[in-house]
């Protein structure tokens, strides 16, 4: 098994890799510095050692260590530094580059998420405010090549966005909301409280979706989570 050391300790400056995200609120520009500890050549599972918040000036306001199971999975066998710009109230979650891993932020908490969950610090101090690790899983998954979601409650559409892939993360008025294919779930964005998840289902694909169109809607409790995409013939 080849395995790539990335990095051993938050204060090495030699073999230290590193990625920056840049989120530009009203008042402040936001980087967050992610630590690569490991990254395993065979999975193409990267163990993340640690996520720094710092200053455009470089100056470190903390270092948080990140959980265990929080393990993106990369497309290729090499990380390259690279920036993100992240524009505030951009709700939908961003994600880093060949790492299947995103984040957004809410009302005084950073959430990250990859398909096994998600934590959120709190973007003051870094402290752990919740985790939350899938554990339900279907057999059976969802996908489309490109589309859109809308989060529905009752007639009422709360919010919308990008769902390539049919994968969704993204703060919704006062929800997370959480879509892996297999899995959806519903969250409150402050205490990260499970407010409803539901395995995937075929019936939950709308018998008038032919290809390329595809229409599938999800219960989550007084939620729906439509996905609305096309499957590109090849």
């Amino acid at each position: 098994m080849h395995r790539v050391r990335l990095s051993h300790t938050l204060a090495a400056v030699v073999g230290l890799t590193s990625v920056w995200a840049i989120a530009q609120p009203r008042t402040e520009l936001l980087l967050l510095k992610l630590n690569f500890a490991q990254l395993n050549c065979d999975s193409r599972k990267v163990s993340i050692q640690a996520i720094a918040r710092a200053s455009p000036d470089g100056h470190l306001h903390w270092v948080a260590p990140v959980p265990t199971w929080f393990m993106p999975r990369a497309a290729e066998c090499e990380i390259s530094p690279w920036v993100k710009v992240w524009h505030e109230p951009e709700q939908r979650g961003y994600d880093y580059e060949n790492l299947g891993m995103y984040f957004v932020r809410t009302a005084g908490n950073l959430v990250f998420a990859t398909s096994g969950g998600m934590f959120a610090l709190h973007a003051s101090d870094g402290k752990l405010q919740f985790e939350w690790v899938t554990n339900k899983t279907s057999e059976d998954s969802y996908s489309f090549d490109a589309g859109h979601f809308e989060v529905h409650r009752g007639g009422t559409i709360l919010c919308t966005g990008k769902a390539d892939g049919a994968r969704v993360f993204t703060s919704c008025k006062n929800y997370i909301v959480f879509f892996d294919g297999h899995l959806a779930a519903v969250l409150d964005a402050s205490s990260g409280k499970v407010i409803s998840e539901t395995a995937w289902r075929k019936n939950f694909r709308d018998s008038s979706s032919t290809i390329p169109n595809q229409l599938a809607r999800i219960p989550l409790g007084n939620l729906q989570l439509v996905l609305r995409g096309m499957v590109f013939v090849r």
